[in-house]
């Protein structure tokens, strides 16, 4: 009494898109309500509204990039997993609305945005290298076994 390889594979595909879910709520959530909080107040100099973390320049850096990299490769695996059209819009929305959240709570938008559009393409842009270079090198194979 063995699996199939096709019951394995919807095993699989449903506990990625389990998992998936999950870092995507939490990594979502999180671009909303980042650690510390936000100022209530504009005492002391800082902005209300504004992430407190973003005070300690390095950490809110790497925090936004580490969060935005998990968040963007798990909207890009659900795309992987699920292509349907209601799925990647609302892929989509959630993604600008992530960003939006994460520049909003950041002082420094310039920055910030920059950051965030070049986490949430990196997965994009790693398939796209990845799938040009499996190409650029069957290509080259084919070329060796021809001569």
């Amino acid at each position: 009494m063995g699996f199939d390889s096709k019951d394995l594979e919807a095993e699989l595909k449903n506990n990625m898109l389990v998992v998936a879910t999950l870092i995507v709520a939490v990594t979502f959530q999180t671009g909303f309500s980042p650690p510390g909080g936000a100022w209530q107040g504009t005492e002391g100099g800082h902005e209300a509204r504004k992430a407190i973390m973003a005070s300690l320049k390095v950490s809110y850096h790497m925090f936004l990039i580490l969060n935005s990299l998990a968040f963007s490769i798990y909207i890009y695996s659900a795309h992987l997993i699920l292509v349907y059209h209601e799925i990647v819009v609302a892929t989509v929305s959630m993604a600008a609305t992530y960003g939006t959240a994460v520049w909003s709570l950041s002082p420094h938008k310039d920055v910030k945005l920059r950051y965030v559009s070049m986490v949430a393409l990196f997965p994009y842009l790693w398939r796209l290298s990845y799938q040009t270079f499996k190409s650029f090198r069957s290509c080259k194979q084919q070329q060796v076994d021809r001569s």
